[in-house]
């Protein structure tokens, strides 16, 4: 049974305006990336919200945008070069899907190495109208066109799919840097319906994560400046707690281990002084007495000499 998606069949897109980009990015929401940092992995997710289905888990990533605008999907992004990518994780690149509305669009695209020809249509590199080209200058993304009622901007949106080795692999390679997104929560006056029916909370294209998906107020409503404050004290946090385990490690003595062999434990050499018996210590004793018996013995012989051959005269 198929499920409810807004994204169908890609199209050529209508009078489209391209932008250069060398580099990707993947935006989240300050807990997300707090998750990433802990586990040092991007954690990926399967594709939903489509009628297509891919063989792997994918991570998003979209051309990156300027760190001063306010960004719609979080307040860190998590940046990489797009041929760095390519070259790692494709070099296969197929339409997913797309989704039109009046005054703005996506197209949804996939990085592989898997081969998805007869399932999947490969993106269209030399031809006005795809959402992705290659010119002399490099690659370019559409980042305006002809919506459904005027025209607006367009986002190209690239998922890749990757296995836990790829998502370490990404995590370790991107670099986070911070957003702004503190346009997020901006009340929308209940002006107009969600796809669920409900009345919006908050203004369009504010916050995906919170306001959109969930109809909440998002907690990360931040400016950039603040968001990096709290990044750095994450990454810096991060590099102690992996400088104390280490140095916890070194310091640690090996516990002995009663299933090796005698072969496998190298005993400690400790000296100690031999103990006296009984029959020792007596002797000791009796020889430390004797001592100033034989003195006081010398003395008085002496005295007796003396006093003889005076008195002898």
């Amino acid at each position: 049974m198929g499920r409810y998606t807004s994204f169908t069949t890609v199209n050529p897109l209508q009078n489209p305006r391209y932008a250069d980009f060398d580099q990707i990015s993947r935006c989240v929401h300050f807990d997300d990336f707090e998750e990433a940092v802990h586990c040092q992995i991007l954690v990926p997710q399967p594709l939903s919200n489509s009628h297509t289905r891919l063989l792997q888990q994918v991570l998003w990533f979209a051309p990156s945008q300027l760190s001063s605008e306010h960004n719609f999907y979080g307040n860190v992004s998590f940046t990489i070069n797009w041929a760095t990518v390519q070259q790692k994780l494709g070099p296969n690149l197929y339409l997913i899907d797309q989704a039109i509305y009046n005054s703005r669009s996506y197209t949804r695209v996939v990085l592989t190495a898997n081969n998805y020809d007869g399932m999947l249509t490969r993106v269209d590199l030399d031809s006005e109208g795809s959402p992705m080209i290659k010119s002399w200058s490099g690659y370019r993304h559409a980042s305006h066109c002809m919506n459904k009622l005027q025209q607006g901007p367009h986002e190209l949106q690239i998922a890749i799919e990757v296995d836990d080795d790829d998502a370490r692999w990404l995590y370790l390679n991107c670099q986070p840097a911070s957003n702004n997104h503190s346009l997020a929560n901006v009340p929308s006056n209940g002006k107009h319906a969600r796809w669920d029916r409900q009345k919006s909370k908050f203004k369009s294209y504010k916050c995906f994560k919170f306001n959109t998906a969930q109809n909440i107020e998002c907690p990360y409503n931040w400016t950039q400046s603040y968001s990096e404050q709290l990044i750095q004290m994450v990454l810096n946090s991060q590099i102690l707690t992996a400088s104390d385990t280490e140095s916890s490690y070194l310091r640690t003595e090996p516990e002995y281990n009663s299933n090796h062999t005698n072969a496998d434990v190298i005993p400690s050499v400790t000296v100690t002084q031999p103990q006296e018996t009984h029959s020792e210590s007596e002797n000791a004793e009796s020889r430390q007495m004797k001592k100033p018996v034989i003195w006081v013995g010398i003395v008085v012989l002496v005295l007796f000499l003396i006093f003889f051959f005076v008195f002898r005269k």
